[in-house]
């Protein structure tokens, strides 16, 4: 919208300087000679800077409004949340939306040679594990393919399609652009401090997906003023005999989030050990909370929204992005299981003062992606 009244308001100073020239010309046609040689610098600059003016708002005008084609992975009111706040931003007629359940990889190829968006933004699993393939594939009719923006996906997913098909593709011209899901592993800890602030010790689940090594929990630890104990989990461990003497040796405990098969398969371990050794679990969504953990600091659907359309937001105003990044969520939600925290003889605060500290935390932090 704010590309096309600028346009129009190029196309209108470009008129108007137009009959201001002509004008000019006609009263020095009539005038003296004298006036004539007088005025002839001043009509001639005049030309030139009609001329100049009506370059540039041709330009202006011969560039179309950016186009965005949303790939939600299905018709649900999360994923129609996410789009409605992309579209917001952008004018109905340039904007498109293609559902991944209910489309095929050669029927998306058609639409987006149809279509040309400058933008394609995933919305979710299924619907970047759809136009990944499609949008960098090696016989691509596009001279450039558009700029990828990816929303609502984890770390870990991406990990696998960025694998599977933008290193594959070896275009250099290929921008991704990835907002995720997991919450940075700063809050989670931050969050697991406030909890239980006088635990001297904090475990942390780390499973086959994630990549974080002794010198970032070291810093990790030193950022937060407390030891950070880890604990390495894999697909092929039994889950008892590695979970039970971190938690049994931890004050608070801190599963990262992973793989979703992985994370369905520990998690009900974890909360299960948590009450047998009454270890309070500090998680990384709702239904984590909602399962028994005390707490938990995750990105929900109106944090995935209200970030989305910002950052489109911020391109129609500065133009697309040329290289590609890897952004956390700049949004956060808390949940807090007042029940479970009874349950274990721990105090809770208000869920504002958790926001609060969370966000003074931030304030301060550059939160790193690897």
């Amino acid at each position: 919208m704010e590309s096309t009244v600028a346009t129009e308001v190029w196309h209108n100073s470009i008129v108007r300087a137009r009959h201001l020239t002509v004008a000019g010309l006609s009263i020095g046609a009539t005038c003296k000679a004298l006036i004539a040689t007088l005025l002839c610098s001043a009509v001639l600059l005049s030309l030139c800077s009609a001329a100049a003016a009506s370059d540039r708002g041709a330009d202006l005008a011969a560039t179309p409004p950016q186009r965005v084609l949303f790939v939600a992975s299905k018709d649900t009111s999360i994923y129609r949340q996410i789009v409605t706040a992309g579209q917001s931003v952008v004018a109905g007629e340039n904007s498109a939306v293609v559902l991944a359940d209910q489309t095929t990889e050669s029927a998306l190829r058609t639409e987006l040679a149809r279509f040309a968006p400058a933008l394609v933004v995933t919305v979710g699993t299924a619907a970047a594990q759809l136009a990944y393939p499609v949008v960098f594939a090696a016989d691509s009719p596009a001279a450039k393919p558009p700029l990828l923006l990816s929303t609502l996906l984890t770390r870990s997913a991406y990990q696998v399609f960025a694998e599977r098909y933008v290193a594959t593709a070896n275009r250099s011209d290929a921008v991704v652009v990835v907002q995720f899901l997991d919450q940075p592993l700063q809050r989670q800890l931050h969050l697991a401090a406030l909890v239980m602030p006088e635990a001297e010790r904090i475990g942390l689940m780390v499973g086959p997906s994630t990549a974080l090594g002794e010198e970032q929990i070291s810093r990790l630890a030193a950022e937060l003023g407390k030891p950070i104990a880890p604990v390495y989990l894999s697909a092929t461990d039994n889950p008892i005999r590695v979970l039970e003497p971190a938690l049994a040796a931890s004050e608070v405990f801190v599963p990262l989030a992973d793989s979703r098969q992985f994370n369905l398969a520990t998690s009900r371990w974890i909360l299960q050990l948590s009450y047998r050794y009454r270890r309070p679990v500090v998680g990384y969504s709702a239904s984590y909370a909602d399962a028994g953990a005390v707490a938990a600091v995750y990105t929900s659907a109106e944090d995935v929204a209200a970030q989305l359309a910002a950052t489109l937001s911020q391109w129609q105003r500065e133009g697309l992005p040329e290289q590609s990044a890897q952004r956390p969520p700049q949004q956060f939600s808390i949940s807090l299981n007042h029940a479970a925290a009874a349950a274990l003889d721990i105090p809770l605060a208000d869920q504002s003062y958790y926001r609060r500290e969370l966000e003074k935390s931030d304030s301060g932090a550059a939160y790193e992606l690897d």
